[in-house]
């Protein structure tokens, strides 16, 4: 009898410590969303005359100011890179027309934070720059300590060449001046690559639980430069929790996309049929016999707006030589799309079903993030994927000669 009480009770233990272990991993996914309440203190902030603006992921928010705080609250699905940006008035009037996110790359007085659920307070000190949150949770510390290590080649590189940087800033010629630029910039990027994989890479593999390790695989998957066997390794190495996050769904897809988008290349490109803004179908064989760019891009994607000017320079460039480009647009509001093609001057052709990365272009084409681009020959066939401005324009010189 008391044999069979303690095989009961133990069973009875262990039992309760499964349910608590399965518990605590609940928990641990469940930390990782939920609503962020983020205030935002500008007392101290120097000058205040112009626009705020904080990008949560894609989403963009130009919070109220109410007696010198601003207050955001978001549903978080999952731990997201954010960015604080104060526009002065004058940044604001030196670009008439255009949205704040368009000209973010211009802007000085920024921080990049991770947006998490939880409630944090960040108190500006001066400038944006200098801002700090006043109680960070652990995972926003293991993100500031990535952006350090970010920061750190920046500065050696600098200290390392501070005879040169100085060269430079005294030179008044403007040939030799550049010339000076470009044996700097060859130093930086001679020796970045193997610092970003040994150093940042390096910590995304030692911290597979972190979501700033799955923020930067994200920023990773989208370089033209990444490794595809290293980014399919690094997903790998992640936690199951860190997995069931959206962001880790998009990093699995766009391996899958490389996958799919190396084996397109020579192939005749998968073709479709969508709607114009004024309704009227277009098809991709219209374009047959040209060079075609097929550019997939939403109205709310940051990195395919800020990436909209080099597309335009290119197009303005190459379109009396035979360019053709066709914006497959994965929007869902058609005002917004409509609008953003007028704002950012896309004077191409543009197709969209509005039904954001449900888009049967996208699906056919496996396309999971944006911006992302196929270049076809004038037989039809996908030559290379994925360009950057660079490299679109080495392809655009031997196709359009």
């Amino acid at each position: 009898m008391k044999r069979t009480l303690t095989t009961l009770l133990l069973a009875a233990i262990c039992f309760n410590f499964d349910i608590a272990v399965a518990q605590e991993a609940s928990n641990k996914i469940n930390r990782l969303k939920g609503e962020m309440e983020l205030t935002i203190d500008i007392s101290k902030m120097t000058d205040t005359v112009g626009r705020f603006m904080v990008m949560v992921g894609g989403e963009i928010f130009y919070p109220e100011i109410k007696n010198s705080v601003m207050t955001i609250h978001k549903l978080m699905e999952e731990p997201r890179k954010t960015f604080l940006a104060f526009y002065t008035a004058k940044k604001i009037k030196e670009n008439p027309g255009k949205a704040l996110n368009y000209i973010a790359a211009g802007v000085s007085d920024n921080i990049d934070f991770l947006g998490i659920a939880g409630k944090y307070k960040i108190v500006v000190q001066g400038t944006i720059a200098n801002s700090k949150i006043i109680n960070p949770s652990p995972h926003q510390k293991k993100f500031n300590e990535l952006l350090k290590l970010k920061t750190n080649f920046d500065k050696r590189v600098f200290e390392e060449n501070a005879s040169l940087i100085t060269e430079i800033k005294n030179t008044q010629n403007v040939n030799t001046r550049d010339s000076l630029i470009s044996i700097f910039y060859k130093q930086y990027q001679g020796k970045y690559p193997k610092y970003y994989q040994d150093t940042i890479l390096g910590f995304v593999k030692h911290h597979p639980d972190e979501p700033a390790s799955l923020l930067e695989l994200e920023e990773y998957s989208y370089r033209n430069d990444k490794n595809l066997a290293t980014l399919s390794i690094l997903y790998n190495n992640l936690t199951e929790r860190l997995k069931t996050l959206p962001t880790a769904e998009r990093v699995y897809s766009t391996i899958n996309h490389e996958q799919f988008a190396g084996s397109l290349v020579g192939r005749q490109a998968p073709t479709f049929v969508q709607n114009d803004p004024l309704g009227k179908s277009v098809s991709l064989n219209n374009f047959k016999g040209n060079v075609i760019l097929l550019e997939f891009w939403a109205s709310w994607c940051g990195a395919c707006r800020a990436s909209n000017p080099s597309i335009v320079k290119t197009y303005q460039k190459y379109k009396d030589k035979g360019l053709k480009i066709l914006g497959v647009s994965l929007d869902s509001d058609k005002e917004r799309w409509v609008k953003a093609i007028k704002d950012d001057s896309l004077t191409w052709t543009h197709v969209s079903d509005l039904q954001e990365f449900n888009n049967a272009a996208a699906v056919l084409y496996h396309v999971y993030s944006i911006p992302s681009n196929f270049l076809i020959d004038k037989s039809g066939k996908v030559i290379v994927a994925d360009l950057d401005e660079n490299e679109l324009t080495e392809y655009l010189e031997k196709l359009l000669k």
